[in-house]
């Protein structure tokens, strides 16, 4: 189950895939979309999926660290054997419709060895270097927001400070225009 490892390290290794949607024809002999659905829900045991029917169903370079990440970050969506298109679309768009948004850890990044130590293939999509530019940009849009709000909240003091002004300059000419017409009241009473 190579295909199925090399699956679910991709998903673990981006926080912003929240949904895996089982569907089409079943692999006869492996069945790979039981497989995944069993993992998901028993997880494994002694290297065998739980509750897996397939013919070969163990997973050999996933530690239960990946798999638990897998069970708490993804949720298994179940339309197996639906190959109509218009039904799947309609399904990836109520998902996306209900998307939660990144799940709130950081990437896991998994490597998946071949049978027999032959060559390694990384199967997760983000790298560790990308994973340290990924976090310094995080800080860079921190940092930027920051200064946003600075600027906002010193455009929002000038804003008040010329309100402000405004207001006494208002009241100071009302306070005249009053004074006027009451001490030419007082000059007519004279």
């Amino acid at each position: 189950n190579l295909g199925l490892e090399k699956v679910i390290a991709n998903y673990i290794a981006n926080p912003n895939i929240r949904f895996m949607l089982c569907c089409g024809t079943e692999v006869k002999g492996h069945l790979a979309g039981q497989t995944m659905i069993a993992l998901h829900k028993g997880g494994v045991k002694d290297g065998r999926v739980v509750g897996a029917e397939g013919a070969i169903p163990f997973i050999e370079n996933l530690n239960d660290a990946a798999i638990k990440r897998f069970q708490e970050q993804i949720e298994v969506v179940n339309i197996m054997e639906s190959e109509d298109l218009a039904a799947i679309k309609a399904k990836m768009n109520e998902l996306k419709a209900r998307d939660p948004g990144a799940f709130a850890a950081d990437a896991i990044v998994v490597e998946v060895k071949e049978a027999g130590g032959g060559a390694e293939v990384a199967a997760a999509g983000a790298n560790p270097q990308f994973l340290e530019i990924e976090k310094r940009l995080d800080k860079i849009e921190k940092k930027i927001e920051f200064v946003d709000a600075e600027v906002a909240q010193r455009v929002g003091r000038k804003i008040g400070r010329d309100i402000g002004i405004l207001y006494g300059l208002v009241a100071g000419l009302i306070v005249f225009v009053m004074l006027l017409f009451m001490l030419q009241k007082l000059m007519a009473m004279v």
